[in-house]
């Protein structure tokens, strides 16, 4: 029952471990004294930080005369530590000792409705956390103490996201140094924001009947772009989650809305690469979701090697619920239970 030095055990027992932003956390601080205690305050902690660590590495060029030839590496480590939410709330306070027994503690604390979603990100050296725990404890003399802590899941609560979105480009066509003429192509996203669980989806019109290069194929494709931050760096990456590829368009053909291309980017089958990497926005991480619809030419490409695209922003959001910790109940546990606390 929790960390003690005193003899008896602290618990704190929550009704969801898995809470959503601007809703109420619910619990109750079990207590069982086996000795008396100084007159003391029982306290409840509610505390969020974001984390941040990655490695830099640089390497020395030879001298210019070229008498030295051995390039010297170098590692610079950085470290973030943001605190986003750190508050302390008085349980109860005793001004006398008090006695041996058992004592249940309700409270009830309503959560911000501004906080980013927990978070977990690893890449090779570089890591990345937002982290929440809620943590009890008697303020006591002598040092001694009596706490416990449990940690706890923050989602963020998706007040609304659009839907229907559509997006046309034309774009001219270079290839070899020539023109190639031009590529009409419009997208119709039916949502920006899906749960892991979801299945997204879009729908390409396409006209190249003004061009003169051969689209292969039309894809869609999900991206994750992480930056993570400190005061004197940036670490950023942009991963490709997921692409599915359709048929092409040939020079001189169109796709109108009759003959649209359908493509749906099965969300579950990467759940494994989403994990607990949510979108969400920090103060020195942040997590973001794209989803860019293209096509993909023969041959001679872009002047830049770029493809036409349409890239919108997707949220990609948490909707579950942890089962409550099971609780070993003591034997003859039959605690005095006081009001409950709200904050």
């Amino acid at each position: 029952m929790g960390t003690s030095s005193v003899k008896g055990g602290m618990h704190i027992q929550l009704e969801s471990r898995c809470l959503q932003t601007g809703s109420e956390a619910t619990g109750a601080i079990n207590v069982m004294l086996q000795e008396t205690l100084p007159p003391c305050t029982l306290m409840l902690q509610f505390k969020g930080v974001e984390k941040t660590h990655w490695v830099e590495r640089y390497s020395d060029a030879p001298d210019a005369d070229r008498s030295h030839w051995h390039l010297k590496s170098e590692s610079a480590h950085f470290n973030g530590h943001q605190i986003i939410i750190n508050v302390r709330y008085p349980i109860y306070h005793w001004n006398c000792n008090v006695p041996p027994g058992s004592y249940t503690f309700p409270f009830s604390l309503r959560l911000p409705h501004q906080l980013p979603g927990s978070f977990t990100f690893s890449k090779g050296s570089t890591h990345a956390s937002i982290e929440y725990h809620f943590k009890s404890k008697f303020i006591l003399p002598n040092r001694k103490k009596l706490k416990d802590k449990v940690e706890v899941h923050i989602y963020e609560k998706i007040e609304a996201f659009s839907t229907n979105i559509v997006l046309e480009e034309t774009i001219p066509l270079e290839g070899c140094c020539t023109n190639k003429g031009t590529f009409y192509f419009k997208s119709k996203f039916s949502q920006d924001a899906y749960t892991p669980d979801q299945v997204a989806s879009a729908i390409i019109e396409a006209d190249n009947t003004y061009g003169n290069l051969k689209i292969t194929h039309l894809a869609c494709t999900l991206w994750r772009t992480v930056r993570l931050r400190v005061v004197t760096s940036t670490w950023f990456t942009k991963e490709k989650i997921l692409e599915v590829r359709t048929r092409g368009v040939g020079i001189g053909e169109k796709l109108s809305e009759s003959d649209a291309v359908f493509l749906n980017l099965d969300l579950p089958s990467v759940r494994h690469l989403i994990g607990s990497k949510f979108s969400t926005t920090g103060s020195i991480i942040e997590c973001m979701y794209s989803l860019d619809s293209h096509a993909i030419l023969e041959g001679c490409s872009l002047c830049g090697g770029e493809n036409p695209s349409i890239e919108i922003p997707m949220i990609i959001y948490a909707m579950y619920a942890h089962p409550p910790r099971q609780i070993e109940i003591p034997q003859g546990w039959n605690p005095q239970v006081f009001e409950q606390v709200r904050f």
